[in-house]
């Protein structure tokens, strides 16, 4: 099957009116508990070097760098808050391979809010660039290259598709930049324990958005980088048995639904009803003041009301213990 194509296919069709309600409000969940950890992860030095960084390049004030008070163009702000959302590993999970969805969000917000899209449009490309990384992490679930970290290498596929769909490229145009990503993909797992790590997510972030804008200025790749002879099947994880089904099923069935997401719930250093609580506060503003939460963010006038919530996630940094899940299977029946 020519999978790249396939993936195309499905990125360049698919739209709002065809996911499925219950896939919608699972990704809205998952934008949410993002923007949250991203604001929190924003007080690491990592990702205050990531935006200081960008602060020096002095580009296009085009997208809000998250937690710092300034803007920048979509590349940078996606460098620095896809750093941010993994600074402190504190980011939602897949059923498979750890954290292999987590720069599309960062992607998708720097590129969206450049380009002034809607919400709508903001959770339509979440969730293609979602289901194009899940199926391609379930064609790879035999793997045992445990070598490379998945945010970086299948992440880049799906923030390149969401923001190949942000862009409205045809299904010629987001092969390239799927080939573009396939080139892109990288991140080693002898980086994890360093500041590095969290960077894997937000170079993930960052090629999502780089891939798609060069593809639509007419960039040209190979059509088949991820299944060619030397391509990215082939080279990151050579001697797989790829499965093509879950790349088959795409359009047909949603990963949104059948895995879902899973948000770390009960915290070591946090009491449980105080990390609901103020997750719900977050969640509730956020749902009746979206303006001003998002100005907030920024850094802007109300930043203060927050920091009962970065505060109550920064004790709970870097804690692994039970998740809540949202769609999917239960947390019992994922370990068997």
């Amino acid at each position: 099957m020519d999978v790249t194509a396939k993936i195309a296919q499905f990125v360049a069709t698919v739209k709002y009116e065809n996911l499925p309600a219950a896939a919608i409000a699972t990704a809205k969940i998952a934008v949410r508990d993002c923007l949250g950890v991203a604001l929190a992860g924003s007080k690491e030095e990592d990702a205050k070097i990531c935006a200081e960084v960008a602060r020096q390049e002095q580009a296009k004030e085009e997208t809000t760098v998250i937690g710092q008070g300034f803007k920048s163009s979509a590349l940078n702000a996606a460098l620095a808050n896809g750093t941010a959302a993994h600074a402190m590993d504190f980011d939602h999970s897949f059923t498979l391979m750890g954290q292999p969805t987590a720069p599309i969000i960062p992607a998708t917000f720097a590129l969206g809010e450049a380009l002034g899209a809607s919400g709508r449009q903001i959770i339509e490309a979440y969730a293609v660039g979602y289901e194009v990384t899940a199926k391609l992490v379930h064609s790879l679930r035999d793997s045992e290259h445990d070598g490379w970290h998945a945010p970086s290498t299948l992440g880049s596929f799906g923030a390149a598709a969401a923001c190949s769909k942000l862009l409205g490229l045809n299904a010629s145009q987001v092969e390239m930049a799927l080939g573009m990503s396939a080139s892109m993909a990288g991140g080693v797992v002898a980086n994890f324990g360093t500041m590095t790590k969290p960077l894997h997510v937000g170079l993930g972030a960052r090629n999502g958005v780089l891939a798609a804008k060069l593809a639509q200025a007419g960039f040209t790749a190979n059509g088949k980088a991820i299944e060619s002879g030397f391509g990215f099947y082939k080279v990151l994880h050579a001697g797989t048995p790829v499965d093509e089904r879950p790349i088959e099923e795409l359009g047909r069935s949603y990963a949104l639904l059948s895995d879902g997401i899973r948000i770390n719930g009960r915290e070591r250093h946090c009491r449980r009803r105080q990390a609901h609580l103020r997750a719900n506060r977050f969640q509730s503003a956020a749902n009746q003041h979206p303006g001003k939460v998002l100005h907030a963010l920024s850094g802007g006038a109300g930043a203060d009301r927050w920091q009962g919530v970065v505060a109550c996630i920064h004790r709970c940094r870097r804690a692994r213990t039970e998740c809540f899940e949202t769609g999917g299977k239960s947390a019992d029946e994922s370990r068997q």
